[in-house]
């Protein structure tokens, strides 16, 4: 017989009936919440003294087939993010060299690898407790104009790029700079890698993953890929709605590059930092966004495989 757990997430409290720890577990971890074990639902009710509780059984047709849809999806060697990557340091140093004003740096961060699963269930813990809703009081596109506004003046500024030869599957990069503080060619650091194999859409998408994890607070990311502006403005919202909030039934079914997606959507849902997207013309005279572009061609080819499988 399986344990009774009871738990308190962003206020809502839950009693969870007839499920494994392993489906507890994701729920809540690493967060600041209430989780305990009970023998039986009566007891894990009194807990909750009253309070208003929902009660989830496997045995309701809804809550056991979105708990059957993570349990089902199974991996794939290419769903597990990052796995091969590897600094390589004499790699480094020629591109340093061959490219002294991008200043790249050798130490990043990346998460080495994820299980995809627990990604998707996390993402649709934050979306049932409408956590969605305010992502997109934080992540907006904004126009060249609006960059000038007081409220994105504390915002740290990136260009990101990322392309692959050709765009459908091959060698590829990406890259993310950072502009001196009010100057207007001078690059403080890029972070830069390259791929044997991938294409272009995984790396722009990857370009903003990098830029989330390397550098604190809000953010205002330039790029010239609307596919990647349209991704955490616009499309996530249409995903959530026809999905009747079950992200986890679209990513498997057609999203495309849903490992890089998931991960991104986890990051922001998980943070309450501001993020403005400004979309700027790509090989238009641009110099941080060509400096972006150079960046993704200094490491092509040189990294792992990166195709989502």
């Amino acid at each position: 017989m399986q344990p009774i757990y009871a738990t308190t997430i962003d206020g809502i409290n839950c009693i969870y009936s007839g499920f494994k720890w392993d489906v507890i577990f994701p729920l809540v971890q690493g967060k600041k919440c209430f989780y305990k074990k009970f023998p039986t639902v009566k007891e894990a009710q009194q807990h909750f003294g009253g309070k208003s509780v929902e009660i989830k059984t496997n045995t309701d047709s809804s809550t056991a087939q979105q708990v059957k849809e993570f349990k089902t999806f199974k991996l794939t060697p290419g769903t597990i993010l990052f796995q091969s990557l590897k600094i390589n340091q004499s790699v480094y140093e020629r591109a340093v060299q061959k490219f002294p004003m991008l200043k790249i740096r050798q130490i990043f961060q990346l998460p080495e690898e994820f299980n995809l699963e627990v990604v998707l269930f996390n993402v649709q813990q934050q979306v049932l407790s409408q956590k969605i809703m305010n992502l997109y009081q934080r992540v907006k596109q904004i126009t060249q104009e609006e960059r000038t506004l007081s409220q994105y003046t504390n915002y740290t500024t990136l260009y990101v790029d990322g392309g692959a030869t050709p765009s459908s599957g091959g060698p590829g990069g990406f890259a993310v700079v950072k502009p001196v503080d009010h100057s207007q060619i001078e690059v403080e650091t890029t972070i830069a890698y390259g791929y044997s194999k991938t294409t272009n859409n995984r790396m722009e998408l990857l370009a903003f993953l990098v830029a989330l994890l390397n550098f604190k607070g809000d953010l205002l990311i330039c790029a010239d890929s609307m596919y990647v502006i349209n991704t955490y403005t616009q499309w996530i919202v249409s995903w959530v709605t026809k999905g009747k909030g079950s992200l986890a039934k679209f990513f498997t079914n057609g999203v495309n590059n849903q490992d890089i997606i998931g991960i991104t959507l986890l990051q922001l849902l998980q943070s309450s930092r501001s993020i403005a997207f400004c979309h700027v013309k790509g090989h238009s005279g641009i110099h941080f966004n060509e400096m972006a572009d150079v960046g993704c061609s200094a490491l092509i080819g040189d990294g792992p495989d990166f195709m989502l499988k």
